[in-house]
This record gives C-alpha cells, sequence and structure tokens, in this order.
C-alpha cells in the first residue's frame, strides 16, 4: 500500500483499509479490489476494458482528481491502457513509481513503456530468474506467421490465449498475412474496445453479424480460444471437420511451463529478467521494491547485483 496525501492506495491487489484502488490492468488478477473499492485509479482504457470484461450492471467508482494527489500515470506497454504510477511526495521530497506489468520491447498493439526517474522504484517480479531470456518480438513474430502459414495449408489452426492483450497481438501478428482470425465472445467484447480506441484489429466472431464469420469458417481458418480448451476443441474439431487441426501457445510462460499443443512461441507481453535490469538502470532509482509473487527471490538477485532491493512490505515503504 502506498500513502499519498493521507490517502491509502493498493497496488493491484485488494487491501484491507485501502481508500483508493490503483488496478494497473484489465487482467483479472490485477482487479480483485474491484467489487469493494471506493475508487479506483485507472487509465481511460483500462476502465473501458473492465467493463467489457465484468458484468454489464458492475458498477465501481472511478476516482479522476488524481493529479491534486500528486499522482501520474504513465504507459507501461503491457497491454493497451496499462500504467505505471508515479507519485510526487512533496514533504518528502521524494518519488515513487510503481511499475505493475510492464514491457521494454515495443509493443505490437498501444503506446511503448514511459520511463521517469525516481527515488524509489516498486518493481513486477514476474520474471525474476537471470536464465530466463526472451527473444525479440519481432522474430517470434515471424515465426509465428511463418508457421500459420504452412499449417494452413492442411487443416485449422487454433491458438490458446489470452481474451485480453495476447489474443489482440495474435489478431495483429495474423492480419500482416492477410488472416483473419476467428474469436471467441469475450475477445470480440474486447477487441471492440481496442478498436474504438484506434487500433486497427480485423477478426470474424459469430457474436459480430458483419465480420465475414461464415465464409471465413468455409475455408481452412485460425482461431484463438481460451488455453483451458484447446486440447479438447482439437479432438471435437477434427471430428467435426475432417481435417487436421493444428494447435498452438504463444506465451512467455513456454519458458517456464510445458503445453499439451503442436507449437509453442515466447511471445510475451512482460519484462524479463535482462530487461528489468534496463528499466531499473533507466529508472536509476535509490531503493528498489520488489513486488509480487517472486518478490523474495527476485530481491535475493539484484542484490547479488549489487542494487538496493528488499521485497515489497508497505511498512517498509512508508519508512523511507
Amino acid at each position: 500500500m502506498l500513502i499519498a496525501n493521507n490517502e491509502k492506495i493498493s497496488l493491484d491487489k485488494k487491501e484491507a483499509g485501502a481508500t483508493i484502488d490503483f488496478i494497473s490492468h484489465a487482467h483479472t488478477d490485477h482487479m480483485s479490489a474491484l467489487a469493494t473499492s471506493r475508487g479506483i485509479i485507472s487509465s481511460h482504457q483500462t476502465v473501458e476494458l473492465i467493463k467489457a470484461r465484468t458484468k454489464p450492471d458492475s458498477k465501481f467508482n472511478i476516482n479522476s482528481n488524481f493529479s491534486e494527489l500528486g499522482i501520474k500515470l504513465l504507459d507501461s506497454g503491457h497491454i493497451l491502457g496499462a500504467s505505471q504510477l508515479f507519485y510526487y511526495d512533496k514533504q518528502k521530497s521524494q518519488s515513487v513509481l510503481y511499475s505493475g506489468d510492464f514491457q521494454m520491447q515495443s509493443p505490437f498493439i498501444g503506446r511503448p513503456i514511459e520511463i521517469k526517474n525516481a527515488d524509489i522504484l516498486i518493481i513486477d517480479s514476474t520474471y525474476h530468474d537471470p536464465k530466463i531470456k526472451f527473444e525479440e518480438k519481432e522474430v517470434t513474430k515471424k515465426k509465428i506467421q511463418e508457421w500459420v502459414l504452412e499449417k494452413i495449408e492442411t487443416g485449422n489452426i487454433f491458438f490458446g490465449s489470452y481474451s485480453l492483450g495476447k489474443a489482440q497481438d495474435i489478431i495483429k501478428i495474423l492480419n500482416e498475412i492477410g488472416i483473419i482470425p476467428i474469436v471467441n465472445k469475450q475477445t470480440c467484447a474486447i477487441n471492440k474496445v481496442y478498436i474504438n480506441f484506434g487500433e486497427d484489429l480485423k477478426y470474424a466472431s459469430v457474436y459480430d453479424a458483419d465480420s465475414g464469420y461464415d465464409e471465413i469458417m468455409s475455408k481452412n481458418f485460425v482461431g484463438i480460444v481460451e488455453l483451458g480448451r484447446l486440447s479438447s476443441l482439437k479432438i471435437e474439431l477434427t471430428k467435426a471437420y475432417k481435417k487436421k487441426v493444428y494447435t498452438a501457445v504463444a506465451s512467455g510462460l513456454t519458458k517456464i511451463m510445458e503445453f499439451n499443443s503442436d507449437a509453442t512461441f515466447e511471445l510475451s507481453n512482460h519484462a524479463d529478467f535482462e530487461q528489468s535490469i534496463e528499466y531499473i538502470n533507466r529508472v536509476a532509482p535509490k531503493k528498489i521494491f520488489t513486488y509480487g509473487m517472486n518478490k523474495e527471490a527476485f530481491a535475493r538477485n539484484l542484490t547479488k547485483l549489487g542494487y538496493n532491493a528488499l521485497p515489497f512490505e508497505s511498512k517498509e515503504l512508508n519508512k523511507v
């Protein structure tokens, strides 16, 4: 929790006593505070994506006056609308930057990360291991495109993917080679938010009457589905269409997990360890707090490299 001008601000999770909740982006694992929040701080894009992902009658309070607290949102490059939180404490003459999920490589969709110097950095710890290194996104993109063009000649293709962020990246990659993929209801709703914010995505869905769904389905096609449905759909559609069905997963998690699919691609919207070091050096903080599931391991690895790093604890931050 971050204290800014007597407001207690939670960071991407539900915390008792918080008066405001910062939701850096609209992935569900960062939205736990939404239902009970007294007021959320998020980008306009994130607010619209949250609306697209929740029930139509869901209500939440938006705090639009966060700039009066000395807070500024900076693009994080993760997905559409994803933001870092920057706070300048006038009383302490001290700045704090919370990264949220971020990536250093230029995203396929949306704006690249904006980096600002800060005295204290609270940094995401998703990929804390120095052994994990992602290849250049353009290299991964080319691998995906070449694989798809080869396999679609003899069958249908399904990518297992999150409906927000990764699905839109895959659509963009496929659109570049003239392929319009089939998407599910959730991805269709999210795509419309992306398009409303100026992103060019071509897709087809049974839930979008004008998308050319029937014509695309009459030939070999590419679909994007929930990761958990990938294996069962392969069996079902192989029987239904009497032809080969190829499956793929495009995720940074392929570096640390095995997937039951025909192909995997290390397409990530997170920074790996090396990119995190680049980010830290550009922020140039005096103190680093590692945040999230792997915070202890990340802090140890940063300390070994000479950085002043500790796992995040609210009481420790507020002592600084």
